[in-house]
This record gives structure tokens, C-alpha cells and sequence, in this order.
């Protein structure tokens, strides 16, 4: 079944995600690019390569979902799919 995914940033103005969100059908592979935007003037912190910024990954199962448009998927995708809804 196509799993929905969403990769929020926790810091906005330090990193950019392309794509944030999108469709991936079963057994597909995705490249994620994750960019940092790097202060000017300042240096390469001491935990070079490793950081203590997080990123949150939501992802939903979604039966049915049309995987068969890739490039436009990502566009595609309603943000109430994220939300709790209770039964």
C-alpha cells in the first residue's frame, strides 16, 4: 500500500527539505535532499558532522492513493491526512 509522507523541519531558517512531502508506492525509493543553510561569517560548529537539530517524519498508509503522476504527487497530497481524527 503507497505510504504519505511529510518531513517537517523543526528549525526553518536553517534547512530546507525537497520534497517535504509526497507519495511513495510500495517497494519505491525517494531521494530526500536535506540543505543546510550555513550563517554567514560564522564557523563549522565543534559536533561537526553530527548535529543535535531534529526533524519530524509524519507518514500515513493510504490505501487506494494514485502513486501513477510522480512529479506532480508531491503537490498532491491534502494536509488533513496528517490530523488526528478519532472514530
Amino acid at each position: 500500500m503507497p505510504v504519505v509522507f511529510k518531513l517537517q523541519r523543526l528549525i526553518k531558517t536553517r534547512y530546507s527539505v525537497k520534497p517535504q512531502l509526497g507519495i511513495i508506492a510500495p517497494l519505491e525509493k525517494i531521494i530526500v535532499e536535506i540543505i543546510y543553510h550555513f550563517p554567514p561569517g560564522s564557523t563549522l560548529p565543534d559536533s561537526f558532522p553530527h548535529s543535535d537539530d531534529y526533524f519530524l517524519l509524519h507518514s500515513v498508509v493510504v490505501p487506494g492513493a494514485a502513486t501513477k503522476d510522480y512529479p506532480t504527487t508531491y503537490d498532491a497530497v491534502p494536509s488533513d491526512w496528517f490530523t488526528t481524527k478519532k472514530k
